[in-house]
């Protein structure tokens, strides 16, 4: 390992292990309160107004949110790692720069799109319309106090301060939901509820800033050309496949919407909400690496490279398969006793078997997370947009192919059918980037995960069937079923020495 990586002061005393561990407690514990809020919410509110919410938030997560912050990640890895720390204020103001322009260009598109939006794309429903359009006035000042707090999230990444990001996000989860329990109890409007998101990302933004100022020492700042030029390329190839997913995103939301009614976007955004959180759950366990990937980059260490992705990849599978196979096999149970009363019953018969595709969807979704974090951290974000143009050129026209038949079923698999290439590009962007595609890798950890999988699911429909379901019945079931997947996998040696050592460092404080 070069003298770079070594030297104490490019790194901060958090340590690889501790920021995951800091990572995963910001996923688990919004993730609980957000998975009981849910079905109070959409209980208190309505299937429409569910819909229509539902409809707005991702529109402010996916549509003029682009995270070019993720330069500002990568560039203050690897300035810190030569020790080119007096290029860090210029990596910082370029970033700020690049994305108050595009929160600004983004919420004035938004403002002057609203009408058009809510009357002729989304065809929201008469009673809705006045709603819609104050509330997509909101996402556009949403959307650009997120773009400026971008900026500060990744100075704190990029200098390895995971400790503090998970902190503020863990607490400005739990404000979020809390408070829209609190507003929704009082029968507040969906407008309160927006405005309260909106006064969270203000506080986060605020809270990012100090912490960023405080450890950074952020001084004078100057802006730099030649540095961002450099955001601006890189930035470029991340907003590009950010607009592209959105774009995939928000035409199957505004497929369901204008074909089928903001009632049947619930019924698909509800089952879709538990493949993002195995999603996100990934992406927390993961969002360490990325600034590492750079480091290394500096070093050109590719053997420690190699060995941090086969590692992180075989985890990643493992953790995949294990999550997919118990919603897969209670699909119908999970949504009946997560929604309850007669409501959960609708929700188990009407999107038992979107849940099924949209887990398998974003199971891949989650594969692809390592691969996709070396290709950025080592390479560049080219490759990264052009998997995302291919998902959007296969999944839309599958969309519209098969939505008249099957109707949000039909989105769903749409969906799944645009991201089953991803075996493919992580395929590619291992022979781009090491020189070879890993086969024998990846062979041998799907035939041993596929013969676990199957017997993990039945031995869950066996449990399920033997016991009736309660919800602490159902928990216990699934502790479980994990706990007998990763016994079996230790059994048959899916992990080495090595990666048993590795594992028990991580979850070692």
């Amino acid at each position: 390992m070069s003298n770079n990586l070594q030297n104490k002061e490019n790194f901060p005393k958090i340590s690889f292990k501790r920021n995951v561990l800091f990572n995963i407690v910001s996923w688990f514990l919004p993730l609980i309160v957000a998975f009981i809020a849910t079905p109070i919410i959409i209980n208190q509110i309505g299937l429409k107004n569910y819909g229509l919410f539902s409809l707005i938030l991702g529109f402010i997560s996916y549509s003029f949110t682009f995270n070019v912050g993720r330069a500002v990640t990568k560039y203050t890895a690897e300035f810190r790692a030569n020790n080119q720390n007096e290029k860090i204020n210029d990596v910082i103001l370029s970033g700020l720069f690049v994305n108050i322009f595009l929160g600004f260009l983004g919420f004035v598109l938004i403002v002057l799109m609203t009408n058009w939006l809510v009357v002729d794309i989304f065809l929201i429903s008469e009673d809705l319309k006045e709603t819609a359009k104050i509330g997509f006035y909101i996402a556009a000042l949403t959307i650009f106090l997120t773009m400026i707090g971008q900026v500060f999230i990744a100075v704190l990444q990029g200098i390895h301060r995971f400790d503090l990001y998970s902190g503020i996000i863990t607490i400005i989860s739990l404000f979020l939901i809390v408070g829209n329990l609190v507003l929704v109890f009082f029968n507040y409007s969906i407008q309160s509820l927006l405005v309260w998101n909106l006064i969270t990302v203000l506080f986060s933004t605020i809270a990012f800033f100090s912490f960023s100022q405080k450890y950074q020492k952020i001084g004078s700042l100057t802006l730099n050309f030649s540095i961002l030029k450099s955001i601006v390329k890189y930035g470029l190839s991340v907003t590009a496949y950010q607009i592209l997913g959105s774009l995939l995103l928000l035409f199957e939301r505004t497929l369901i919407t204008r074909m089928f009614g903001e009632e049947s976007l619930t019924f698909y955004i509800v089952p879709m909400a538990l493949g993002i959180y195995i999603h996100s759950f990934i992406t927390s366990l993961t969002i360490a690496i990325f600034p590492i990937t750079s480091q290394i980059k500096s070093s050109e260490n590719k053997e420690k490279l190699l060995s941090i992705y086969m590692k992180s990849s075989k985890i990643v599978f493992a953790l995949v398969t294990c999550l997919c196979v118990i919603f897969i096999a209670a699909n119908k149970v999970i949504l009946k006793l997560w929604i309850g009363g007669e409501l959960g019953e609708t929700f188990a018969e009407k999107s038992s078997d979107i849940l099924v595709v949209q887990v398998i969807t974003f199971g891949l979704l989650a594969i692809v997370i390592i691969s996709w974090i070396l290709v950025e951290g080592v390479k560049n974000a080219f490759f990264n947009s052009l998997q995302t143009l291919l998902w959007l050129l296969i999944g839309i026209p599958s969309m519209i192919w098969l939505a008249p038949i099957y109707s949000s079923f039909g989105i769903a698999v749409g969906r799944l059918i645009g991201v089953s290439i991803i075996p493919i590009t992580i395929l590619i962007a291992e022979k781009w980037v090491f020189g070879k595609p890993l086969w024998r890798f990846w062979s041998k950890n799907l035939i041993i995960l596929s013969l676990v999988f199957v017997g993990s699911f039945y031995l869950e429909q066996f449990l399920l069937n033997s016991f009736s379901q309660t919800r602490f019945i159902f928990v216990l079931e699934a502790i479980f079923v994990g706990f007998s997947f990763f016994t079996s996998l230790f059994i048959v040696g899916f992990f080495n020495d090595e990666e048993k050592m590795w594992l028990r460092n991580i979850f070692k404080f």
